[in-house]
């Protein structure tokens, strides 16, 4: 019989606790926190739309090659679809893919392959540590490593 008395003393608490104080929290006014929010958050650009490899190419043979097809639906998935969701951050600037994309129109296929998985496997911290500090851009912190380099 005491437990049950017991129990019956915590009943009003746990009553006011699920009754009351939800109708106190939706009183509230949360617009000057929202806005406060909102201004001082960062404008971003959520849809960040790339073209298709040899996009503009005038030559019939980039366009439809098998082999361009195949590497440029592969970074267009990536850059449009995958990387979109992904928190990672790129060391280097222009990033990975649009390396690798600026690589394979440049150079073609074969070397624009090679060079663009090269370019990935130098982009993680380990090999970040070996980037000159005067390469690095101090306003976006990556280094600059533009296709054109490798010629």
């Amino acid at each position: 019989m005491p437990r049950f008395c017991n129990r019956l003393k915590v009943l009003p608490g746990v009553l006011f606790l699920v009754l009351v104080l939800p109708l106190r929290a939706q009183e509230m006014d949360i617009s000057a926190d929202l806005a406060l929010i909102s201004e001082r958050s960062p404008r971003i650009s959520v849809h960040n739309h790339r073209d298709f490899l040899f996009h503009g190419s005038k030559s019939i043979l980039k366009k439809y090659n098998p082999f361009t097809l195949i590497a440029g639906s592969l970074l267009y998935t990536y850059q449009n679809l995958i990387s979109q969701q992904l928190s990672a951050s790129c060391l280097y600037h222009p990033s990975c893919s649009a390396f690798g994309k600026e690589a394979l129109e440049k150079y073609g296929f074969i070397k624009g392959f090679f060079l663009a998985a090269d370019r990935v496997n130098r982009c993680n911290r380990i090999s970040g540590m070996d980037i000159h500090p005067l390469r690095v851009d101090p306003h976006t912190h990556r280094a600059e490593d533009p296709a054109e380099a490798y010629h």
